[in-house]
């Protein structure tokens, strides 16, 4: 059963819709809320931000500060964050900056510091990280961390995730030593066990080469053991995205050439021996299946008995000799004999 038409047909020009917002009611602007937030995902973005406007207008002349004023200006916020990820122009961030800065205001107002706070203000501080403005990105980052960590515990994944960006904010700035306290706390709580990491976020995150990068920085402040959780959280994951394959064997030797690189000798043989061992299934299952594919399918049998693991190929209309009887055919006389005569 197909599902019914849509109320709005967005296919078609609609600006004849935008006029007057004074004029429309409540219902008028979730209707308009909604619109946005589909024009926004099929990428008509000049129309989106007409649609997410106009909602916005009506809800703050009508109701003033609140809630949903709130929710109107975080989706602003996060459409003008989207077109300045494609198009880069400084105007769309500073409109984004601004819809998420006063989200923040109006929901601190009405509920202090909440999980939606935390999470408009998390979206903020990405886009500072975004725009190189570092310092206001850590100091965000870390009023978000304590926010979450407060309401959610620090076991939370968002509050591993929020730990993750931080540390990275503090790469940015070559802060080694900052990004390993917060990278360390991770693998502290293991909070990541708890949920995939990945998607928390509105800009995807590799969660192979976060690790990766969190087992790095911590290899460079000595701490050595929690690295090496690190990156055996980065290989474990490596391994479900990609199974065992050349590219997993490429992500573990680049581990131990970091380790080489750090003077680490003994720690970078671990993983050279661990790609090698990857290759080596790979190779192993390859031949097999290579065997396999010229015997019909069927694994080459193996003769019971036959001496240092001999094994006799079935071909058709062939008879299977083992090496007992080929010697049994003829004798070392009679070999002698037909010499003779």
């Amino acid at each position: 059963m197909s599902p019914p038409p849509p109320l709005v047909d967005v296919s078609h020009d609609l600006s004849f819709l935008w006029h007057e917002p004074s004029k429309h009611g409540l219902n008028a602007a979730n209707t308009w809320h909604q619109l946005g937030l589909v024009l926004a995902t099929i990428d008509r973005n000049e129309e989106a931000l007409s649609a997410l406007h106009m909602a916005l207008e009506i809800r703050r002349n009508q109701l003033g500060d609140c809630d949903l004023v709130a929710i109107s200006l975080e989706a602003l916020g996060d459409e003008y964050s989207k077109i300045y990820q494609l198009t880069g122009e400084k105007k769309a961030a500073d409109e984004a900056d601004q819809g998420y800065f006063e989200s923040i205001r109006i929901r601190e107002k009405i509920c202090g510091h909440h999980s939606v706070v935390a999470n408009v203000l998390f979206k903020q501080a990405d886009l500072k990280r975004r725009l190189s403005d570092t310092d206001e990105a850590i100091s965000m980052f870390t009023r978000c961390y304590a926010m979450r960590k407060e309401e959610l515990g620090e076991h939370h994944p968002l509050v591993a995730l929020t730990l993750y960006c931080l540390g990275c904010a503090m790469l940015d700035k070559d802060d080694v030593e900052g990004a390993a306290q917060p990278f360390a706390k991770i693998m502290e709580t293991r909070a990541f066990e708890s949920a995939d990491m990945d998607g928390m976020s509105d800009n995807a995150i590799d969660i192979p080469a976060a690790f990766a990068l969190a087992g790095q920085t911590l290899a460079r402040v000595a701490k050595l053991e929690m690295a090496g959780q690190c990156f055996d959280e980065a290989i474990r994951a490596k391994s479900q995205e990609v199974g065992d394959c050349a590219a997993l064997a490429g992500f573990v030797d680049d581990i131990g050439t970091f380790f080489e690189e750090q003077g680490l000798d003994e720690e970078s043989w671990i993983y050279y021996d661990k790609a090698d061992a990857v290759r080596e299934r790979v190779s192993s299952r390859a031949f097999n299946a290579d065997a396999a594919s010229f015997h019909g399918g069927e694994e080459t049998p193996e003769v019971e008995g036959a001496s240092g693991g001999v094994t006799a190929i079935q071909h058709d209309n062939d008879e299977e000799l083992t090496e007992g009887e080929y010697s049994a055919d003829i004798t070392e006389d009679e070999y002698s004999a037909d010499i003779t005569s």
